[in-house]
């Protein structure tokens, strides 16, 4: 699992990577983003942030279950793709992007 992410002064943590889950603990600028569980067939992601924008452009597999909270912030999933994930996210001028899910491993850049 290799990530790289710039968001202005602040910081993320990736707590667990396995198999059937993924755990993940962000903090920005003050807000918690929680990624619970990603499983083979589905994936649950908890998001709270405030103030702040959140694209997700492409996703697939076989199932993607996502709940998320903004508070006073707006969010567009678009598609899905196979094995592939595609994000692009504008958080307050700082871009994030994710370029490829495969199988077991996932790629931020």
């Amino acid at each position: 699992m290799l990530i790289h992410q710039n968001f202005r002064g602040s910081s993320r943590n990736i707590t667990s990577l396995c198999n059937s889950h993924l755990l993940i603990h962000q903090n920005f600028r003050g807000s918690s983003h929680n990624i619970t569980s990603l499983c083979n067939s589905h994936l649950l992601i908890y998001q709270n942030f405030r103030g702040s924008s959140h694209n997700i452009t492409s996703l697939c597999n076989s199932h993607l279950l996502i709940y998320q909270n903004f508070r006073g912030s707006s969010h567009n999933i678009t598609s899905l793709c196979n094995s592939h994930l595609l994000i692009y996210q504008n958080f307050r001028g700082s871009s994030h992007n994710i370029t490829s899910l495969c199988n077991s491993h996932l790629f931020i850049h």
